[in-house]
């Protein structure tokens, strides 16, 4: 028996080592496939170039001209996440305070309605224009369409088809104001929606103010 205790000993070291071996090797390979996994997980918004027309400087405040600068076309933005809070600050991120929405701050309440429906033909004609489908875009406009005595005022003045997740959705740029339908002041602030071009369904929201 004495001589076969060292045996014993070194056995029990063995087994010890090989247990240790065998976490080190287990954590080692846990870290490798976090690792390709996050790797392999695409950002939760992925931005191509994103390049804005800039209507020339004008002082027209009816907006008559200005419809000829309206912007319908698509851009290369994934949305991978599904999280309407994270889609939001995206939104702010990349469309706001943005040069083509600015320039058509001057234009007035006067009249807003008649105004909102030349707009939303002409984003359509140029959606048309653009090779894009225009009657997912009208899905999505006859979601938002506000009635002729709806606050705030509202002027859609761009809309981009952009993909989120696995599907097709149109961002829609609206310059908003409270008050008087006929007040002189310009529509300064901005409000967007995001919607599914299929059935206009409602996927995400930001406004200013």
């Amino acid at each position: 028996m004495p001589r076969a205790q060292p045996i014993l000993h070194a056995i029990t070291r063995l087994k010890r080592r090989s247990f240790l071996v065998a976490v080190v090797l287990t954590v080692i390979a846990g870290a490798i496939t976090l690792t390709l996994l996050l790797l392999r997980t695409p950002p939760a918004v992925e931005i191509g170039d994103v390049v804005f027309t800039t209507p020339p400087s004008m002082d027209d405040r009816t907006g008559e001209q200005l419809i000829n600068w309206v912007d319908a076309r698509e851009l290369d933005i994934t949305f991978n996440i599904d999280d309407r809070r994270v889609v939001k600050e995206a939104l702010y991120s990349i469309f706001g305070s943005n040069p083509h929405d600015m320039a058509f701050g001057g234009v007035t309440r006067n009249e807003w309605f008649p105004r909102w429906e030349r707009y939303e033909a002409a984003l359509i004609a140029r959606a048309n224009e653009n090779g894009l489908p225009a009657s997912g875009l009208r899905t999505c406009f006859d979601k938002i369409r506000p009635a002729p005595t709806h606050q705030p005022v509202l002027l859609p003045v761009a809309a981009y088809r952009v993909t989120y997740l696995t599907e097709d959705a149109w961002i829609i740029l609206c310059k908003w104001e409270y008050g008087d339908e006929m007040g002189p002041d310009g529509m300064t602030h901005l409000r967007m929606w995001m919607m599914r071009e299929r059935d206009g369904k409602h996927l995400a929201f930001w406004t200013c103010g």
